[in-house]
């Protein structure tokens, strides 16, 4: 009986403690966004999305080329190199074989298509790798070959021009004075090309079966690898 209330005692003093602790749930504050700073917050390298210059920068020395207008425009074609209209006439030449031009000419303007004539067959030679064949030709055989490049070329630069000029008095623009000029030239290039041609191809020597087949694999390389629509008869 004794030993009955010596525990119900002990539970009565254990029971009278202090209560459990009990957590309040907290309150949510939101977290302030820090506002934007342009100059440090920027990204690092310029040009990147969101940069902003602390200061202005100062402008490039160097300027774009606005796209010609229908009054600014020349068109000198695609021979031409342009700023030739008081130069002298240049000493044209394809391996050692000078080219001659128009007596009319007075300029390097009125042989501009002469000169890129000249270039054009010259680099497309390099390309199909002609030139040491061509260089052991004999000077007769190089010049009616040379002579027959310069024909065909100029034959293309002027057919080029007419369709040109045809297509467009076609759709009702009349030939400025720029395209009036470049039929000139090219015509001038083109009579003195054919009599290049029938002059040095009459020589003797000058038409051979070693130059024949070496203007043969030419134009066959043109064939293979050139869009353009001159040939060489």
């Amino acid at each position: 009986m004794r030993f009955l209330g010596c525990v119900l005692l002990l539970l009565c003093a254990c029971s009278s403690g202090p209560a459990p602790r009990t957590y309040r749930q907290g309150v949510f504050v939101p977290v302030e966004t820090p506002a934007f700073s342009p100059v440090e917050d920027a990204p690092i390298h310029v040009g990147q999305p969101g940069y902003v210059s602390p200061e202005d920068v100062p402008r490039s020395p160097y300027r774009r080329v606005l796209p010609q207008t229908p009054e600014t425009r020349r068109e000198a074609g695609i021979w031409a190199a342009g700023g030739n209209h008081d130069e002298p006439i240049p000493d044209i030449r394809i391996f050692d074989v000078p080219i001659p031009v128009s007596t009319s000419a007075k300029t390097a303007d009125d042989v501009a298509p002469t000169s890129w004539c000249a270039g054009e067959m010259l680099r497309r030679i390099n390309d199909a790798g002609l030139k040491a064949r061509i260089m052991l030709l004999s000077f007769a055989e190089r010049r009616c070959l040379v002579a027959k490049l310069m024909d065909g070329c100029a034959q293309w630069t002027q057919d080029s021009t007419k369709i040109d000029r045809t297509a467009k008095v076609g759709l009702g623009v009349e030939p400025d004075d720029d395209t009036k000029w470049r039929i000139r030239v090219e015509a001038m290039a083109h009579a003195s090309a054919k009599a290049f041609r029938l002059g040095s191809c009459s020589a003797d020597g000058a038409e051979t079966p070693v130059a024949a087949q070496a203007l043969d694999d030419f134009i066959a390389h043109e064939d293979r690898t050139s869009k353009r629509g001159w040939r060489v008869h």
